[in-house]
């Protein structure tokens, strides 16, 4: 297993890195763990702005990895997310609905336009 980045992944890592330092400071961290939430909904639509929901989302359907390969692509999000402690879920999809399996049970009539439940944020 080949466990070197890609230039387009280093460039996403760096970017998810960067984001996760100025936007989710530790000090916010620590002020959501008491909400209802737990985490920050505009927070998280950011965060689905730079690709983080819809890695795993075909291309066809309004989503796409940048690299080609989502697996390692989330893996990046997430170990950056571990490494800062992010204020977030770390998946926007509930257990068993996972982008794929929604993709799967889309109708083909209904894949022209990109689903906005699926490739937006919660």
């Amino acid at each position: 297993m080949n466990l070197e980045l890609t230039e387009d992944q280093e460039f996403f890592r760096d970017t998810t890195r960067r984001f996760l330092e100025t936007e989710a400071p530790l000090t916010t961290v620590r002020e959501l763990w008491d909400t209802t939430d737990g985490f920050d909904r505009s927070w998280w639509n950011k965060a689905a702005e730079l690709g983080w929901t819809t890695l795993f989302v075909p291309e066809a359907s309004g989503g796409g990895s940048l690299s080609g390969n989502p697996t390692q692509d989330a893996v990046i999000v997430a170990e950056e997310m571990g490494r800062l402690a992010s204020p977030s879920p770390a998946t926007s999809s509930p257990p068993g609905r996972s982008p794929s399996a929604v993709e799967r049970g889309t109708r083909r009539a209904s894949r022209s336009a990109p689903n906005p439940r699926v490739t937006r944020s919660c």
